[in-house]
Parts: C-alpha cells; structure tokens; sequence
C-alpha cells in the first residue's frame, strides 16, 4: 500500500553517536513536522522528539500510524 508520508534527515550522528538524528517528516511535499533523537546515555536511547506544524496534521499522521506510536511510525519511515 503506498502512502505520502516520507522523512528527511538533516543529521546522523556517525558511528559512537548513533542513533543521534535530526530530520523532517513530510505529507506528499509539504513539510508537517520536525523530529530529533539524541544519542545513547547510559545504555539508554532516548525517545523521538517530535513538533508538528499544525493539529491537523498531527491527527492526519496519527490516523495514518493506526496501531503505532508517532514515534515507531517516524522511524520506520526513516530510510539507511
């Protein structure tokens, strides 16, 4: 099934840093939103930070993640 939605990244941390990462999500080629995730601390990876352009945009992408969270669905749009 082919949907819009497509990420951006605007920064990967190399090796040491992942999973570091700065980026945009995007509806067909309209930019909705903005998300972050800082590198590992503590043996921890911290959650994607995430800042939608508008609320409808959020429900859109929130109807499209269906049983994920934002965050899982952002990452899994993220292409290596």
């Amino acid at each position: 099934m082919q949907h819009q939605y497509s990420t951006k990244l605007s920064y990967k941390a190399k090796k040491g840093m992942f999973p570091a990462m700065r980026g945009k999500l995007f509806e067909g080629d309209v930019e909705i939103a903005t998300f972050k995730r800082a590198g590992v601390s503590n043996g921890w990876i911290s959650p994607i930070e995430y800042k939608f352009h508008s609320q409808g945009a959020r429900n859109r992408f929130d109807d499209f993640a269906d049983c994920l969270s934002i965050e899982e669905s952002i990452e899994a749009l993220i292409e290596d």
